[in-house]
Formats: C-alpha cells, structure tokens, sequence
C-alpha cells in the first residue's frame, strides 16, 4: 500500500479534508508512485501571482484567486494538484497524470457511495477543461488539478 511522504502530506494537509480523504486512497490504490508537489495545496496571493508570472496558471492571485487561494469552511484550499513521482522528481508525464487522476476521480466517487464524502460536494478535474493550443490531442490543460464544488463539474471537453 504506497502512501505520500513526508514533503507530500505537509501540502496534502492544508487542502479539503475530501480532497485528503480521495488522494490518500488514490496513492493506496495507484500503480506508480504520486506526489503533491510544493504547489499542490494552499497558496498565497504572492506564491499564486509567481505561478501566473510563470504562466503556470490563469489566475493573478490578487484580482482573480485560484482555487488553491479559496478555503472551505475549515479554512482549508478547495484544490490539489496530483502528479507522478519518478526517481525522485515530479513527473507531469501526460499519461501518468491521465492515470493518477482518472483515479482520483473513482475514488472520490467511491467515497460518495460510502458517505465519507457528502453527496453534494463534487470534483472537477482540470483534465476535463477545454484544452489549450498546445494540448493538440484535446485533453485539458490542467492535467495535475483537482477541486470541490458545490455543483457537478458540466463543461468537459474530453
């Protein structure tokens, strides 16, 4: 049963406990070894504005927050980014990260059936967001992304 390590789990704990609750079960679950990067979970206005600098994400950070800025009611981020771990680095391999999230997707599903996750609280995977002008096989591109709504995720694009 593979599980987060160490640098993994301090991001992993600052997002929603159901986000917790699906990645803990998808790395139990997975193939290949996952990881949540530094930037995975909660961000700052100033972290956040360095990725949109970067051109990592469309969100500014101070006039358009990422979900990773957003907080639930127990003050924690709504998203998470999953990817690959391979020999040690983060690996964003468009095939491992279909895997890990694809699988995060069931597991999240999962946990609804069982009742550890309310059945009104819903995934949205950037996987499934209309895709770029780079990803000319058509996948979303946010690959790594994952969030909670409160309403069913209904523009896919895959």
């Amino acid at each position: 049963m593979a599980q987060f390590g160490k640098d993994s789990k301090k991001v992993l704990y600052t997002v929603s406990e159901y986000l917790i609750m699906a990645a803990e079960r998808t790395a139990s679950r997975s193939r290949i070894p996952i990881a949540v990067p530094p930037w995975g979970g909660s961000r700052t206005n100033d972290e956040q504005n360095g990725y949109y600098l970067k051109k990592w994400s469309r969100a500014d950070g101070y006039i358009k927050k990422s979900k990773h800025q957003i907080e639930d009611l127990k003050g924690k981020a709504i998203a998470l980014d999953l990817c690959a771990l391979v020999k040690g680095k983060y690996n964003y391999n468009k095939e491992r990260l279909i895997y890990i999230n694809t699988l995060m997707g069931i597991c999240f599903e999962e946990l609804k059936k069982e009742g550890e996750i309310p059945k009104n609280v819903y995934l949205h995977q950037g996987m499934l967001w209309n895709p770029n002008d780079k990803e000319k096989e058509g996948m979303g591109w946010d690959r790594p992304h994952n969030e909670i709504r409160d309403y069913p995720q209904t523009k896919i694009y895959v």
